[in-house]
């Protein structure tokens, strides 16, 4: 057969005895090595059999590549072998047909992985301990070698082991046949070589891998590559996984060496650490000893000694690259020594995906589905040492919950191995005291870490200085350089395991005062006028998490903060940022009644009001309003009363027009007997917007043009971009769609530039309707073509404010860009589609209460049922809208039923 030209040539095995060593006692002795051989102790022995024999040419591979699906456990280079190891328990020995079954799966799944990854090979071995081969094992090793005639295909058991070793010399025979094989330590080269490694997982990283392996495998001489990164991000798992790839395996072969450096803070001790991995001897001996073939040493933990001794470490770098080896050596942070041109890459935390996968990989009971699964994960931060030491504990449970609770309860303790001796690869704690502990990191970077740590959001570079001063920029240096901060987009921040470690481990009340101060001060600062400053959201949106988090603390530890923070200027940036808090002004509200400043708690009460309002939830802005409204004229407080009218008025606009508008009314006379012109222009815009609701487009366009010039006098952008909108609005509705694009993207740059989500929410929702509207004039005018490119357009639009709608926290939005959505699906012909999503619209507006929002998404549903010639659906569908238009006075959806009811030849009476 063609194959068998390729088959490693077999020693001679006569009839007698090796130096003096029966062969009995060889084949006893092997067949009882073979017996105690399952699982890695097979390839283990394989591994000395073969590099025994065979010296370098053989090279024996770690376990990863079986987790890895690289499916090789030893490569043979000359004729080009690919071993596979299966070791059973006592060696077969009483199996079932099914575990047989799944042993010939083995085979073939282990040969089709080794046609994947190991192109070319001529010969693939499976090495088993079975002492009689199965008639299914045998059955699949000739059915593979008929499908793949090109490669020479065997099995190795008993006998074939026994012919391998029988004519080595005695003291190797007995050597190998008395040694420990369950000792990792025991690896066939001299020395600590990469034959294997501790982390058997792995996962992410690939393009990282990829880019190193490249490197790694095609650089000519020495040359230096470095890992760098926090700890626990996988620095030492790295180098393991890139040392043991085939294609730096295939350059190296046996000659890779790990040296671990941790315990080293001297030259001296560097070199003893690197002779002690090359096999012993001085340190001149062993590098001397290297020869022509490429080397590779993998430095582990460089930074230890290269903080005590940087320049020590420069030299001992400097004498292995004279020496021809090739380094890959991993440090904390992003500092590396100086003198050499190393090729660097920086480890990121593991994505959502392969965070997922490594926890599950490690703790398999608990399902994909959990709920709490994700946050934990979230909280974990994608470090890789966190979440491979908690999917260790989580392995006993079959649900997230306990250890998510353990883990809120103790932290990073939870992320230990208590099995192993303790470490920096055993203990996150350990790992990040490392870092902490660092000679590179100043009491200034401490103090930024406790800082940081308490700042959801980080901190901005530029704020920096403003809250350590001249320590600033040494600080930021040591965090970064050690690894324990990075920075993304000039800010700068802590993973979440590292946020909760220094939380628990270096807690300092001194240091809260200065950030808390720093950041309730983006909000102290309230017009008399009334104006907003929302305006400036844009430049601060980005630490709305820290400015909520200082007031919580002021609440909590200082008080006497609160007193300049301004309740309205706070809402309007949770507002502008889509942020729903209201704790923290019932928080505030609290604090004021305490302390005897009952106008102030009235702000904090409307302000709660208006944060409510924008998030949708009427019932509870109703109740501020009110609350707010009956305090402030209890108080004698008229201005704030009149705001109160103002909220409560915004508050019933989609379910009591004439009340908005009452209360609108009232409080333009308010605001006009204080001489307040912001407020009065408010009022004004109020009434045009129930103007407008009730479908008296004229009355609103003056409303909103007369106060359009009170907003700019002002400077009140806020209000002014909010007055565009609603002009803009007006000329949708009146089929003036130049006008109404205008007006939106004028909106649009007014609300971009504040920053504000829910103003720019609004303005792409107008943009979408007004395209829907502007097609449904060229489908008139027979342009199909350009109508289908502009509702293209329009959904697009619809589909960015919904979700610029749920950033915001805003329901009726979320419904009314579903709602149009469902319009431009009617106008396609997609009546299911169309249909769905009124539904959907329809079951939001009726949970808000939106009397105008449930009327029109009847219509459509009517306006589907005509399309599918349903007549009896559609006129159900329009009874209910009539009586919610009926019911809110809404003239212009009553006008719509009308026409409707004409299609269908209906009265509108019955």
């Amino acid at each position: 057969m063609p194959g068998e030209s390729k088959q490693m040539p077999e020693r001679d095995v006569s009839a007698r005895d090796r130096g003096g060593v029966p062969r009995d006692w060889i084949r006893n002795s092997l067949e009882l090595r073979l017996r105690r051989s399952t699982g890695l102790q097979l390839q283990r022995f394989l591994a000395t059999v073969m590099t025994r024999i065979h010296g370098d040419v053989f090279v024996p591979l770690g376990t990863e590549y079986a987790q890895g699906d690289m499916k090789c456990d030893g490569l043979l280079r000359v004729p080009f072998t690919v071993f596979a190891c299966y070791g059973a328990v006592d060696s077969g020995e009483g199996a079932t047909r099914g575990t047989v079954r799944k042993v010939a799966e083995k085979i073939k799944s282990d040969f089709a992985g080794a046609l994947l990854h190991w192109k070319g090979f001529e010969a693939w071995v499976f090495a088993t301990n079975y002492l009689e081969i199965p008639a299914l094992v045998a059955d699949t090793i000739l059915s593979l070698q008929a499908s793949n005639p090109d490669v020479s295909i065997e099995i190795w058991s008993l006998d074939r082991f026994y012919r391998a070793i029988c004519d080595l010399p005695a003291r190797e025979i007995e050597w190998i046949l008395s040694r420990d094989l369950t000792n990792p330590r025991s690896d066939v080269a001299s020395g600590n070589t990469i034959a294997s490694r501790p982390e058997g997982w792995f996962f992410g990283r690939q393009d990282e891998l990829d880019l190193l392996v490249a490197a790694l495998a095609s650089a000519e001489g020495s040359g230096a590559f470095l890992v760098l990164g926090a700890p626990g991000i996988g620095k030492t798992a790295m180098t393991r996984r890139l040392a043991t790839r085939p294609e730096v395996v295939g350059r190296f072969g046996a000659r890779r060496w790990f040296v671990p450096l941790e315990g080293a803070s001297t030259r001296a001790a560097v070199e003893a650490a690197i002779s002690s991995s090359l096999g012993g001897g001085s340190f001149q001996d062993a590098i001397g000893l290297l020869g022509d073939r490429p080397a590779l040493l993998v430095l582990d933990n460089l930074e230890t000694p290269w903080e005590a001794s940087p320049e020590g470490v420069d030299g001992v770098v400097g004498d292995l690259l004279d020496a021809g080896f090739t380094l890959l050596a991993s440090m904390r942070g992003l500092d590396r020594p100086r003198g050499v041109a190393w090729n660097a890459i920086g480890l990121n935390p593991l994505g959502t995906d392969p965070s997922r996968e490594l926890f599950l990989a490690i703790a398999d009971r608990i399902s994909v589905r959990d709920a709490d699964l994700a946050v934990l994960l979230e909280e974990l931060g994608g470090v890789p040492l966190a979440i491979e030491l908690v999917a260790h504990q989580a392995a006993a449970f079959a649900r997230v919950e306990p250890i998510l609770r353990e883990w809120r309860r103790i932290g990073t303790a939870l992320a230990s191995d208590g099995s192993l001796p303790r470490g920096r690869l055993s203990s996150l704690d350990v790992s990040i005291a490392l870092s902490v502990a660092s000679r590179r990191l100043t009491d200034g970077g401490r103090r930024l870490l406790r800082t940081l740590s308490d700042l959801p959001a980080g901190s901005a570079i530029a704020h920096v200085p403003r809250l350590l001063g001249n320590e600033a920029y040494l600080a930021m240096r040591g965090c970064l350089s050690t690894g324990l901060a990075f920075e993304r987009e000039s800010r700068l921040n802590i993973l979440p395991p590292i946020r909760r470690y220094v939380t628990e481990r270096l807690a300092d009340e001194a240091s809260t005062s200065d950030w808390v101060s720093f950041y309730a001060g983006f909000v102290t600062r309230c017009p008399d006028d009334g104006t907003t400053t929302a305006q400036g959201c844009r430049s601060v949106a980005a630490d709305v998490p820290n400015v909520v988090r200082a007031v919580e603390t002021a609440l909590a530890k200082r008080p006497e903060v609160l007193a300049d923070v301004c309740a309205k200027d706070l809402a309007d940036l949770l507002i502008a940022c889509g942020v729903h808090a209201p704790g923290l002004l019932e928080g505030m509200i609290d604090a004021h009644d305490g302390s005897r400043a009952p106008v102030s708690a009235v702000l904090c009460t409307i302000a709660l009001g208006r944060l409510c309002l924008a998030s949708s939830d009427y019932e509870a802005a109703r109740s501020a309003f009110e609350k707010a409204g009956g305090r402030a004229d209890t108080l004698g407080a008229k201005r704030e009363a009149a705001e109160a009218l103002v909220g409560l008025a915004e508050t019933l606009r989609a379910a009591d027009t004439r009340g908005a508008r009452r209360c609108h009314v009232e409080a333009y006379a308010a605001f006009k007997a204080l001489g307040c012109r912001g407020g009065k222009a408010r009022a004004i815009a109020g009434i045009g917007t129930c103007s407008l609701e009730v479908g008296k487009r004229v009355s609103a366009a003056r409303a909103f043009r007369r106060a359009r010039g009170t907003f700019r006098c002002t400077g009140d952008v806020a209000e002014e971009a909010r007055n565009e909108w609603r002009l803009a609005q007006v000329g949708a509705l009146s089929g003036n769609h130049v006008i109404a694009r205008t007006g939106f993207l004028a909106a649009l740059t007014l609300y971009d530039s504040m920053g504000d989500t829910r103003g720019r929410a609004n303005c792409l929702r107008g943009l979408g309707r007004s395209g829907m509207l502007s097609a449904d004039d060229l489908f008139r005018g027979q342009r199909h073509d350009e109508a289908r490119a502009d509702l293209g357009s329009a959904y697009g639009f619809l589909r960015e404010a919904q979700r610029s709608f749920r950033r915001a926290s805003s329901a009726l939005g979320v419904s009314e860009c579903i709602r149009t959505r469902g319009e431009i699906m009617l106008r396609l012909g997609r009546f299911g589609a169309a249909a769905a999503a009124f539904r959907k619209s329809l079951a939001i507006d009726a949970v808000v209460g939106s009397l105008r929002g449930q009327g029109l998404c009847h219509v459509g549903l009517a306006d589907v049922a005509l399309g599918r010639s349903d007549e009896g659906l559609a006129g159900w569908h329009l009874a209910e809208a009539h009586a919610l238009f009926r019911d809110g006075a809404i003239s212009d959806g009553l006008e719509v039923v009308e026409e409707r009811r004409r299609r269908l030849g209906l009265h509108v009476g019955r």
